[in-house]
């Protein structure tokens, strides 16, 4: 069981507890991801899952790996906030696990990409003045709304143990580079899972690239397209290997 030290804090109109995420909790986190499958529907434990992708997010924020600031506006000024400005804090609230994120130079946010605001807590993010001042988000309503859509949420575990829990680098993109990506072929993981009707959620990539926007309309066609796409990487592949004498 992961047990986190609990801060009480009031925001301006509800009330949240703010987690503290000590080392100690963040190796018991890892103990227990390692000892899941490969791949693991979000719900088989929704409570893990979501400290999980919640601790991912929080990692990225404000970092160079985190791929949601990009989208993240002044509203008054039209210009995105710094980077640097952004941090999160995790959070607990009516027993969803969650987090947190605002600009410290900023307190009148808007965001510029397809589905941004659907995945955000619309009740807790913003202020009294009905300013955009902070970002709630939850990963149990989201796989939520991903099912709604016809979209199971996953766990990978190769995935998160190279970003979640190793070759983070605040100061350099995509972890260990996209060389990381090519050698464990993870477009053909990817292609797979898409094909089944399934997407990663561990972090700020899977979160804006991948589910935010997500229609289920568009889901038949994406199921066949990428399950072709699989089978069609996973030759290239098989014939690069041959070529170079590894099968």
């Amino acid at each position: 069981m992961i047990c986190l030290m609990i801060w009480p804090m009031k925001s301006k109109t509800h009330d949240f507890q703010t987690l503290q995420f000590p080392a100690s909790e963040v190796a018991l986190l890892r103990r227990y991801f390692e000892k899941l499958e490969e791949f693991t529907p979000f719900f088989h434990d929704i409570g893990f899952s979501s400290k999980l992708a919640s601790y991912g997010i929080y990692r990225e924020i404000g970092t160079m790996n985190d791929e949601l600031a990009r989208f993240i506006f002044n509203r008054e000024t039209g210009v995105v906030v710094s980077r640097k400005s952004l941090k999160a804090e995790m959070i607990e609230w009516r027993g969803l696990f969650g987090l947190r994120i605002e600009s410290l130079d900023c307190h009148d946010l808007e965001l510029r990409t397809k589905g941004f605001y659907d995945i955000i807590h619309p009740e807790l993010s913003y202020n009294s003045k009905g300013k955009l001042d902070s970002l709630f988000i939850f990963p149990e309503i989201i796989a939520e709304i991903s099912r709604e859509h016809g979209v199971e949420l996953m766990l990978v575990k190769t995935w998160g143990l190279n970003s979640v829990f190793g070759g983070f680098d605040p100061s350099r993109e995509y972890y260990q580079t996209q060389f990381w990506e090519i050698e464990n072929n993870d477009v053909v993981l990817f292609a797979k899972l898409v094909s089944q009707g399934q997407l990663a959620f561990m972090g700020t990539h899977d979160l804006i690239a991948h589910i935010a926007g997500l229609e289920s309309r568009y889901w038949a066609k994406f199921h066949w397209h990428f399950s072709l796409g699989a089978e069609c990487f996973r030759f290239s592949f098989w014939l690069t290997n041959r070529s170079i004498g590894t099968v």
